[in-house]
């Protein structure tokens, strides 16, 4: 009998997923309860067989659910708060000692150190992740365990971290640096920085920290293509992307989404011209509705390229490209959602006041830009001041640009006088 493909098993056969994966081995005859200490005290479907005495509320568990094609879950919480400024470690702070477990080892990435002042540890990486990485967001910062959980973006790619000390023997600690989540050459790169930047720390205070006899990690390796001379890449054919629109539907596949967005990203930045058509900005739109900030990432930067090129403008104002919302006011949307994850919003933000600032009366109708007023004022009068400078004062230039045209503050104040017109 033959059996039609499964279209779950879509995308890259060979790449392996690179999210962190738990299982559980069940006794036999096992049912809802597993006794101690798999003592479950309700058993609300499959998803509770991934609860074991191992794990951490953070973690992120991934599940496998093929019939009904959800291959992933999301890590990112609904609500957001940056617990950079206020979680620094207070003097005294100790990290709780190495686990006893035989089967607990080191992660390759962790580095070994002395200190007088073990709080100054946890402060030196949170410094670290504010101020040297060029985009970070401190998701939670945890004294009693000594974990800092950190989204980390580079260009378009992203990846959480997680950072754990733990104390050894004779003033020694053990700093281990986790991928959770995202992009390993990412993850690759941050260690990198973060092994040199505390080597730098113990020189300066070799009281709070000191790392002698402990080697340097070997540099990441270098991923800049190899020019040559005399070439030049031959134009991308519509046929030639239509493998990553494909993979921009596969909504249980983030993976493979985040890469897609990222690789058009890359030609956005180009200005490759095969991007204008109507099958991109559909495949925008299908990238849009997954809010993992692995693919709201390179989604927003892709959109942020885009924005900036008056060869976009007729695809940001369309609503026939997906028989929905223009992409406008999907931008909009996002802006104001509180499942955004912050440094998107940073980036969704800027590319709405950029593709305002490239339109006319030829790509955006008045009653089109009225109505995108009403919804920029309307955001302006309830914005969350965690949002940021950045975010606000690109939504209030977004309001100047789209006050500026006089027929649509007429419209504006004739159908909702409520909205202030200069």
């Amino acid at each position: 009998m033959e059996v039609e493909p499964s279209p779950h098993y879509m995308g890259d056969f060979y790449r392996d997923v690179d999210n962190v994966t738990r299982g559980v081995t069940l006794p036999s005859g096992a049912g809802p309860s597993f006794g101690d200490p798999y003592e479950l005290s309700k058993f609300d479907g499959p998803g509770d067989l991934l609860k074991d005495k191992f794990h951490e509320p953070d973690d992120l568990l991934k599940g496998g659910d093929l019939l009904g094609g959800k291959l992933g879950v999301s890590s990112f919480p609904t609500e957001m708060k940056d617990c950079s400024q206020q979680s620094r470690f207070p003097e005294g702070c100790i990290p709780p000692d190495k686990p006893a477990d035989s089967f607990f080892k080191f992660e390759v990435t962790t580095q070994f150190v002395e200190s007088e002042a073990p709080y100054q540890i946890g402060n030196f990486l949170l410094d670290f992740y504010n101020h040297e990485v060029v985009a970070t967001y401190v998701k939670e910062v945890r004294h009693v365990k000594f974990a800092i959980k950190t989204d980390i973006f580079v260009d378009t790619m992203m990846c959480t971290m997680k950072t754990r000390v733990y104390k050894l023997i004779d003033g020694r600690y053990a700093i281990e640096f986790q991928r959770r989540a995202g992009d390993a050459v990412s993850f690759n790169g941050t260690y990198h920085k973060a092994c040199q930047y505390l080597r730098q720390r113990a020189l300066d205070n070799p009281s709070a920290l000191s790392m002698e006899g402990q080697e340097a990690p070997p540099r990441p390796f270098s991923f800049e293509p190899l020019e040559l001379p005399g070439t030049d890449d031959p134009p991308i054919t519509e046929e030639q992307i239509n493998p990553l629109l494909d993979m921009t539907r596969l909504q249980g596949a983030p993976w493979l989404q985040a890469e897609a967005a990222a690789s058009l990203s890359k030609m956005a930045q180009e200005g490759k011209q095969v991007l204008y058509c109507d099958r991109v900005f559909q495949g925008i739109n299908e990238l849009m509705q997954t809010d993992t900030a692995d693919v709201a990432h390179p989604t927003s930067c892709l959109i942020h390229y885009l924005a900036g090129r008056e060869e976009a403008n007729t695809f940001f104002a369309s609503a026939a490209i997906t028989n929905e919302q223009m992409l406008l006011q999907k931008i909009l949307t996002k802006v104001s959602s509180s499942e955004t994850h912050p440094q998107v919003r940073v980036k969704l933000a800027q590319a709405l006041s950029l593709a305002l600032e490239k339109q006319n009366k030829g790509s955006l109708s008045d009653a089109q830009a009225a109505a995108l007023l009403a919804g920029v004022g309307n955001i302006l009068r309830t914005q969350d001041a965690s949002w940021g400078n950045q975010v606000i004062g690109s939504i209030q230039k977004a309001h100047t640009t789209l006050s500026g045209r006089c027929d649509v503050r007429a419209a504006t104040c004739a159908s909702s006088p409520q909205v202030a017109c200069a």
